[in-house]
């Protein structure tokens, strides 16, 4: 769809941008590391394949990571807030570290 002209930057009716569709999907996986153990790394390598395809047709990661979708911007929401489960473990660390991985 990209190497036809799909808008990499269109957002969804609930204005989420396509990097953050993309991270949100992976994020559901790795959050769930007991349900999913078997999956762990090749979600972390299909979201760099998608990030990497989303970005090499244009898509705008500054925008995304600035984009104040969660009442602060994801870069604040993924990389410097943490969010404690009933476990009091950091649910957000996986996908904290991936996209760290990614982008730094």
């Amino acid at each position: 769809m990209l190497e036809n002209g799909a808008n990499p930057n269109r957002k969804t009716s609930s204005e989420l941008l396509p990097i953050g569709t993309a991270v949100n999907q992976a994020e559901m996986i790795l959050e769930r590391k007991n349900a999913y153990p078997d999956i762990q790394e090749i979600t972390k390598q299909r979201l760099f394949e998608t990030l990497d395809l989303l970005i090499k047709y244009g898509a705008d990661k500054e925008e995304w990571l600035n984009q104040n979708f969660w009442g602060v911007s994801n870069k604040v929401h993924f990389f410097e807030e943490k969010m404690y489960g009933m476990d009091n473990i950091d649910i957000r660390e996986p996908i904290r570290n991936v996209l760290k991985e990614y982008f730094e």
